[in-house]
């Protein structure tokens, strides 16, 4: 399995989430739940969501503590109400989006999880989908077709 080396948007599934101490400047009271996200090609990054007192000074969260912002995210995934840390195997193989980008830190550049977008809309299923295509096109006929069984019997030309 290779980390994923560009930018992008890619569709994940989390995979055994997990939380880690996050202590910063003697602040203990602080921690991070570790997303790992694994694409269905085989790559892998993990997203990081921080729960501490820091206040968000911008953007659509701008006065809301972090803690609230990542909770409220959890729930967005999947997770039921009220937060708790030991819900988080609720969200081991949600599928949601992250948003990468390339940072360098130090000389070296790697990937990190800007944004994670969770899945908004459910696939449709293949009725559904026809179902739909039969109203857009006025085709009534529309029904999922199955592919047929290849038995031992059968006479292939080749």
């Amino acid at each position: 399995m290779s980390k994923i080396t560009k930018s992008g948007e890619y569709e994940v599934t989390i995979k055994e989430p997990r939380f880690e101490l996050a202590e910063k400047d003697g602040d203990s009271t602080r921690m991070a739940l570790i997303l790992p996200g694994h694409t269905e090609s085989g790559e892998h990054v993990d997203a990081y969501q921080y729960f501490t007192r820091q206040i968000v000074s911008s953007g659509r969260n701008k006065g809301k503590s972090m803690w609230d912002v990542s909770s409220a995210l959890c729930h967005d995934l999947g997770m039921s109400r009220p937060f708790n840390p030991t819900k988080i195997t609720e969200l081991d193989g949600v599928v949601c989006v992250f948003v990468v980008e390339m940072e360098e830190y130090n000389g070296k550049t790697s990937p990190k999880v800007k944004f994670i977008n969770p899945r908004r809309k459910p696939a449709l299923s293949m009725e559904e989908a026809c179902k739909i295509w039969a109203e857009l096109s006025g085709e009534s006929d529309t029904k999922p077709v199955k592919s047929p069984a290849i038995t031992s019997d059968d006479n292939l030309p080749f």
